[in-house]
């Protein structure tokens, strides 16, 4: 609801209802003095707020202005730019992770390697979380990898001379134990917060 955006918005940028409708007026804007601001956060208006009040409350609040008036799409434009360049930084290193790992497993098709990666996909949030590193983007990706390749070279083991269908199981299995521990920890983390 615009009242509820509204609020929210002036509690992220201003100290008071007052100081933000101060803000509007000493820019000149009118119609949006403490006590119409007051029935705009209260809900109970009979109309929608004019267009030139939501574009003059954006401005000041520094919104957009359809969040602001219909809640489309985030907050700032700075949260939508931050979220498409996290999407494509993850998308990156998802990308890279399935090229290396194709090679490995002798993958060519897609569908080859689809089931694998629904697995390994699902453990990487859990891990991205247990390590910290949920702002990571596609490094994450990276990381994990070598988290699963780590105990087979500590073990002396060069991943390129395991066999496809060895290696695939060998992270099918690795994959699922990791994804358990670290939803284990995130459960014994979560319980601890609660007491």
């Amino acid at each position: 609801m615009f009242n509820t955006r509204l609020q929210q918005a002036i509690e992220a940028h201003f100290d008071s209802v007052k100081d933000f409708a101060k803000a509007l007026e000493a820019a000149g804007h009118r119609g949006a003095s403490y006590s119409q601001v007051r029935r705009y956060l209260s809900g109970r208006t009979e109309k929608a707020p004019p267009l030139e009040f939501v574009e003059a409350a954006a401005e000041a609040l520094k919104v957009r202005p359809a969040w602001l008036a219909f809640g489309d799409g985030l907050m700032t434009v700075a949260m939508e730019t931050a979220v498409e360049e996290l999407n494509a930084a993850w998308r990156e290193g998802a990308k890279r992770l399935r090229r290396a790992n194709a090679q490995r497993l002798g993958v060519t098709g897609r569908d080859d390697l689809s089931q694998f990666w629904e697995l390994f996909h699902d453990a990487v949030f859990p891990f991205a979380r247990v390590s910290g590193r949920e702002d990571g983007a596609g490094e994450v990706y990276l990381e994990f990898a070598d988290v699963i390749a780590s105990p087979l070279a500590k073990a002396g083991v060069d991943t390129d001379r395991v066999p496809p269908d060895a290696y695939r199981h060998y992270l099918t299995l690795v994959t699922m134990a990791l994804q358990f521990v670290f939803e284990a920890v995130e459960t014994a983390e979560q319980g601890r917060a609660g007491t």
